[in-house]
């Protein structure tokens, strides 16, 4: 009996009970839960089965190897070389904080778009007119999963100044 065997059948079981539990909210909650279950639990039996089965593993681990572009084998001695500096790695942190600080001040209608072009913009290199459309599509897209799921869109913690959308939010007690 394996270790991963062991965790990945208790996560299974641990996120069936989830979404049995999921079944019994009212129809219009029940989405959620089975948007992230379902894909979650076939994830997870493929691992199961991956467990009792190698080859299905092997099949998984090249066709997503391929799907991003094909297996790089590397010796011990250029896999030192490989491992990144910690300069991306604290710039793309920083990115990430600077984003989550920027939705708390001023939204989630206003700072989607704009961090999308930016970061396309100043890190990916992408031009000024691919960044934007890429941002249209990506905040149309969560925009109208939000209004799909009827989620309230948090519209900042500064000042009201374009109600509705931009401030105004009241922060929480903490």
């Amino acid at each position: 009996m394996r270790g991963s065997l062991l965790f990945t059948a208790s996560v299974s079981a641990f996120i069936a009970l989830l979404l049995w539990a999921g079944l019994g909210y009212p129809p219009e909650v029940q989405i959620l839960p089975l948007v992230v279950g379902i894909p979650t639990l076939s994830l997870t039996v493929v691992l199961l089965v991956g467990e009792f089965h190698p080859p299905v593993m092997e099949w998984l681990d090249s066709a997503l190897d391929d799907l991003w572009g094909g297996r790089q084998e590397t010796s011990e001695a250029t896999k030192d070389h490989l491992l990144p500096s910690w300069g991306p790695v604290l710039r793309m942190m920083s990115w990430a904080a600077g984003f989550f600080a920027a939705v708390f001040l001023f939204g989630m209608f206003v700072m989607p778009p704009l961090f999308i072009v930016a970061y396309l913009v100043a890190e990916a290199r992408v031009r000024w007119i691919g960044a934007l459309l890429a941002s249209l599509v990506a905040s149309t897209c969560l925009y109208a999963g939000m209004a799909l799921l009827r989620v309230d869109m948090w519209t900042g913690s500064i000042a009201e100044v374009v109600p509705g959308v931009l401030g105004g939010g009241i922060i929480p007690p903490l």
